[in-house]
């Protein structure tokens, strides 16, 4: 099962950034020659680019695990390495939690802006997908039905 959607915690973080560019740059374009300003605002400016081109997360559920790639970057989650699952609204989008090992992570889709705990993942789910994900879930004995 895979599905690709516009990441609604990532666009989050884009419109975040772009009102840090705007209110960075305020000033400057007003005459002010703030150095530190203006670091903001390139640092914004690289950010924003970089968030643009990475929005759509592709993810991938299959006999033996969860793969989330966002961008470039990608993560797999084995099955018998998730401890337990649960589903989540954030921001008006449906969101698989899922709890293993604490690991590493790169956006603040995976953690949901740090909202969740330290060793949960979140992976964005079609509300058309809800059904089907968990039906698989609890094949693999993640989720009662």
């Amino acid at each position: 099962m895979t599905w690709a959607v516009t990441d609604r915690a990532h666009r989050v973080g884009l419109v975040l950034l772009v009102l840090v560019c705007v209110g960075a740059a305020t000033p400057i374009l007003l005459g002010s020659t703030s150095l530190p300003l203006m670091a903001i605002t390139a640092i914004s400016v690289v950010s924003m680019w970089r968030m643009s081109l990475a929005r759509t997360v592709q993810v991938s559920l299959d006999a033996d695990g969860i793969t989330k790639t966002l961008g470039t970057r990608s993560w797999r989650l084995a099955w018998s390495e998730v401890e337990a699952v649960s589903f989540t609204r954030f921001l008006g989008s449906d969101q698989l939690l899922l709890t293993g090992e604490p690991q590493p992570h790169w956006s603040a889709s995976d953690r949901l802006f740090s909202l969740v705990p330290a060793g949960t993942r979140a992976v964005q789910v079609p509300t058309t997908q809800l059904a089907a994900v968990g039906e698989l879930l609890a094949d693999h004995g993640l989720l009662s039905r």
